[in-house]
């Protein structure tokens, strides 16, 4: 199922560039999923702050290196973060340059519910901009 999401602020979410990103910058991350586990998903579009880590956070974490298209991002804590049903919500993250939110990611995956220690893994949109910009354009000329 897909829905189309529109922020009561009014604000515009425009895809990122890397460089705009800076580590333990609080990001927002958005979805439908449950709230913890057990529950049913959410009826309201949530969202969250959560900041960006070092890949080598989620690398301790999951014995393994994060995919280099991918992002790192959660409270180390627990508590507070992405669950079943939020995959492909974005990670929306504040840009200096253009004073405003962009779209940093899109949540992927993580073990659990906002666990301690276990952050989440989400696709960096950077690595994929032209890609999606392309798609876009040309789907914009061929519709007239």
């Amino acid at each position: 199922m897909i829905s189309i999401i529109y922020y009561k602020d009014g604000t515009d979410k425009s895809l990122g560039s890397y460089e705009h990103w800076a580590l333990s910058r609080p990001c927002e991350e958005a979805g439908w999923g449950i709230i913890a586990e057990g529950l049913p998903g959410a009826t309201t579009l949530r969202y969250t702050s959560v900041p960006l880590l070092p890949s080598e956070e989620c690398e301790t974490a999951y014995s393994t290196a994060p995919d280099v298209n991918a992002l790192c991002a959660g409270d180390i804590g627990g508590g507070i973060g992405s669950c079943v049903g939020d995959n492909g919500g974005g990670l929306y993250c504040w840009s200096p340059n253009s004073q405003r939110y962009v779209v940093g990611g899109v949540i992927s995956w993580r073990e659990g519910c906002a666990l301690p220690g276990k952050p989440g893994i989400y696709m960096d949109i950077a690595k994929y901009r032209d890609w999606i910009l392309s798609i876009i354009n040309a789907s914009s000329i061929s519709k007239g």
